[in-house]
């Protein structure tokens, strides 16, 4: 019986050829070749064979399985064998990376009409993420997306998309791309998520003004203060709305330091002194009381205190020089301030 080797060219077609016909096929497959990770092996593939194998071979345009001696070879689940594209990704929704691919210009799997590229599995949008249709974007869960006006904020969660179409800054606030991504930001001296934005408070006196009556930590932002803001300890306490600017409870911190260390401040919740610069910008922006409290223990336990009623440290260029300092009142000395 003459050998035949059977080619399916289509899955509902079947051509049968003689063996010195063969190469006459393999020619035509030869023009057009596939470079692409899913393109299927050419039907000519050398293949060493024992003199007993029966060689078969096929070729097909449909996701069915392709036989070449003893291996199949099919097309990935939602593909299809056809042109290679620049196929829309999760990552790359506009298709513009899979433009690069060797793939182009010849025949491979490719996803099916409505589905993404996700890695090597075609997808459907919805479980790409969330798909920003306006933006013909993809964001992953948990992530936002801020359009370039900031007028439109889309979240994405449990690969659903949640869309605020009336987002607007506040009027303390701009609309800008930075680390974080395109958003509204609160502008300096103020602090919100950029569609609400309030003032900092500029000392400790202003925390105890706006009903904050709790010893704690706050961040202010003193006027005209070059950087950002920072954190303080405040004591409300005697009057409330002190700003400590120097605490020693032990020995644990050194304060023997040098310039730099006493300019920008040093020590931790326990030992900490503030630092001149911020002792400058905030003495400057009104009057400020100063008071010492110092707490005794011993053989005894008791406390004294000196109240100061102006005081105001120069700028560096005037080695920060204390002024204003009149005589005390009180007992007797950690520092703070008060308006």
């Amino acid at each position: 019986m003459e050998r035949k080797i059977f080619f399916q060219l289509f899955h509902l077609a079947l051509i049968l050829i003689d063996m010195t016909d063969a190469g006459k096929l393999c020619d035509f497959a030869a023009k057009f070749p596939c470079k692409g990770s899913h393109c299927l092996p050419s039907p000519c593939k050398s293949k060493t064979m024992q003199k007993s194998e029966e060689p078969t071979t096929a070729v097909t345009t449909e996701p069915l399985g392709t036989t070449l001696g003893s291996s199949i070879y099919t097309c990935p689940p939602n593909m299809i064998y056809g042109n290679c594209t620049c196929e829309a990704t999760c990552e790359d929704p506009k298709g513009e990376s899979a433009c690069n691919s060797t793939c182009l210009g010849s025949k491979g799997c490719i996803c099916k009409a409505g589905l993404m590229l996700n890695g090597s599995d075609c997808i459907s949008e919805s479980s790409c993420s969330c798909f920003v249709t306006e933006a013909n974007l993809v964001i992953s869960n948990g992530k936002t997306y801020v359009n370039d006006n900031c007028t439109q904020k889309c979240s994405c969660s449990n690969n659903r998309l949640i869309c605020e179409y009336d987002y607007s800054c506040s009027t303390n606030a701009v609309c800008d791309l930075k680390n974080e991504g395109q958003q509204c930001y609160c502008n300096k001296g103020y602090e919100g998520d950029g569609e609400t934005c309030e003032s900092l408070y500029t000392d400790c006196q202003e925390v105890y003004d706006a009903g904050h009556t709790q010893d704690g930590v706050y961040t202010i932002m003193p006027t005209g203060w070059p950087g950002l803001p920072f954190n303080v300890s405040c004591k409300m306490e005697n009057g409330g709305g002190w700003t400590v600017f120097q605490r020693r409870t032990d020995g644990s911190t050194s304060f023997y330091q040098d310039w730099t260390a006493y300019k920008d401040g040093f020590g931790d919740s326990r030992n900490l002194w503030l630092g001149n610069e911020k002792l400058h910008y905030l003495t400057n922006q009104r009057n400020y009381k100063l008071r010492f409290d110092m707490n005794f223990t011993g053989y005894a336990e008791y406390a004294v205190y000196a109240e100061y009623p102006e005081f105001q440290i120069e700028s560096e260029s005037n080695n920060y020089t204390m002024n204003k300092l009149s005589s005390h009142i009180g007992t007797g000395a950690t520092g703070s301030l008060q308006i």
